[in-house]
């Protein structure tokens, strides 16, 4: 069995700050997943300036509240062999 998980982007854009905590969410092309501080401590990572991990590459960065993102929709398939 093999399961493949798809990122599709939704159109209408929203603020940062709207994105709920681990939702995944496009900026430009790149696919992003929101963060939180004591996920940020648990790894020992200690720079405050961080709010977002690039999904692909994993890239740290930061999004003010402000910022224009596109909500991403999660989709599982499922291939059975």
């Amino acid at each position: 069995m093999k399961t493949i998980i798809e990122y599709e982007k939704c159109t209408g854009a929203v603020c940062f700050e709207s994105v709920k905590d681990k939702q995944c969410f496009y900026s430009g092309n790149v696919l992003y997943m929101k963060i939180l501080q004591q996920d940020l401590d648990a790894y020992k990572i200690n720079n405050i300036n961080i709010n977002a991990i690039s999904v692909l590459n994993a890239g740290l960065t930061f999004f003010q509240q402000d910022e224009t993102v596109n909500i991403a929709i999660r989709e599982y398939k499922i291939i059975k062999k």
